[in-house]
């Protein structure tokens, strides 16, 4: 027994999307199988155009039988849809892939006539031109640019970790993909959306440190076409990490394997120098490259001025969900207070409307952001001084920094947000780099 369904769907070039029940089971005899509803709405309402199946769907409905696959003589006649969309729908699960292809690449050019679809045994499929009438335009799709946060989930805490996904023109980005330990939950936000590391062009570094760059080697393993953009002064750390791994070793101990997994080495050749200034281009984006040293030497920030965000990794600090509170990361060996001041002035000449923080999320109102921001620096600063003085020893110092920190934190956070926040910064090695800072500026006066 064959399966019936009616359908015209129009030429549109905005943007698509998924309607909110796009899985429908269908079954007649012992056939079944499922098709997906896709509704197409152009930007322009009086592009809009009445959809005839079903009457109560939105404009432009178009409806992927269970057996369509793309690579198939389909795709020949000249169609953008994403490979392997629809390919044989047989189960829920892989109509949830698809669903996520269709999501980010269902852009097309393609006008067909009313068209009835018939599911068959296997044996029995008809060719998909024998089903179709298509008049193909050959038109380059619309794809609209997107960024989309990625959350990491990293060590089972949410908002902990984002890296970033830049869409443009079919082309796609990573900035600061994570630590290594994160690899199957970048993966897995990757398939929700249709992709996979093999589509990933570029990966854009911020900095070097694991939290941000551990899992790049990883990536070059199962995509080894990518280019890794960075700072010329942590390039030769990506290519060896031996001395990186030895440095984060004595920070974090034994728990350095389980928190940021295996960080492998980036071959010389993908690796893309950058300095400040430069300008990357991910499909029709065109992303600035801003020098913003102080948490890290080697620190960068990625400047959209389309979208006009400032991707600022640590430079900004910490400030999960543009909360109350944005707290300092400031672990060795790189702390300089100064040359920060300078980077947040390189931030806010670009009047960005907004900022993004590694850890995690967009922050609203960039330069009240940076001056809170700068405030509880040089505050985490004057107390970290003060408890040196005042201590016979580093443990002493420590101690009385963790104490004065988590009781200033717990004035705007809940104690379970505040144990987030420390969590994510590694609240113990903010002193031990502002430690650092500050002996080496006393020994500079000297």
């Amino acid at each position: 027994m064959a399966l019936v369904a009616d359908v015209v769907a129009i030429r549109l070039e905005c943007w698509c999307d998924v309607l909110p029940e796009p899985r429908r089971k269908i079954t007649s005899g012992d056939a079944s199988g499922w098709i997906l509803l896709v509704a197409e709405i152009p930007c322009d309402p009086s592009q809009w155009s009445q959809s005839v199946y079903p009457e109560e769907e939105p404009p432009g409905l178009f409806v992927l039988p269970p057996w369509f696959s793309a690579q198939s003589d389909f795709a020949a006649e000249g169609s953008h849809f994403p490979h392997n969309a629809g390919k044989a729908i047989a189960s829920k699960n892989t109509a949830d892939k698809t669903i996520a292809k269709v999501r980010r690449k269902c852009s097309m050019p393609s006008v067909y006539s009313i068209h009835n679809w018939m599911r068959e045994s296997p044996k029995r499929r008809p060719r998909i031109s024998d089903l179709f009438q298509v008049r193909c335009s050959r038109t380059i799709p619309n794809y609209m640019d997107s960024t989309t946060v990625l959350d990491l989930n990293w060590m089972g805490r949410p908002h902990s970790i984002g890296a970033v996904l830049f869409e443009s023109g079919g082309r796609y980005a990573i900035l600061d993909p994570g630590p290594a330990s994160t690899l199957e939950t970048l993966r897995a936000q990757l398939l929700s959306r249709g992709l996979s590391v093999s589509e990933l062009e570029t990966i854009l570094l911020t900095h070097i440190h694991l939290d941000h760059a551990g899992a790049t080697g990883s990536l070059l393993r199962e995509n080894p076409n990518l280019r890794v953009f960075v700072h010329s002064k942590g390039a030769a750390h990506l290519a060896d990490p031996s001395k990186l791994l030895a440095s984060a070793g004595r920070l974090w101990g034994d728990d350095l394997l389980r928190l940021f997994g295996e960080t492998l080495p980036v071959p010389e050749g993908n690796i893309q120098i950058l300095e400040g200034a430069e300008t990357i281009s991910v499909g029709t984006r065109k992303i600035d490259v801003i020098y913003t040293p102080g948490h890290a030497s080697h620190h960068v920030t990625y400047f959209d001025a389309r979208e006009g965000v400032a991707f600022a990794g640590d430079t900004a600090g910490i400030r999960i969900e543009n909360g109350p509170y944005i707290m300092p990361a400031t672990p060795p060996p790189d702390i300089d207070l100064a040359v920060w001041e300078e980077s947040f002035a390189a931030i806010l000449e670009r009047q960005p409307s907004k900022l993004f923080v590694t850890h995690f999320g967009y922050a609203q109102n960039p330069a009240q952001h940076i001056e809170n921001f700068r405030e509880r620096l040089h505050l985490w600063a004057d107390i970290t001084e003060k408890a040196l003085q005042s201590s016979l020893d580093v443990e002493g110092a420590l101690q009385s920094f963790l104490e004065q920190t988590q009781a200033e934190m717990l004035e705007y956070l809940s104690a379970a947000d505040a144990e987030q926040h420390a969590f994510t910064a590694g609240l113990p090695l903010s002193f031990l780099g502002l430690a650092r800072h500050i002996r080496k500026r006393s020994a500079a006066a000297e």
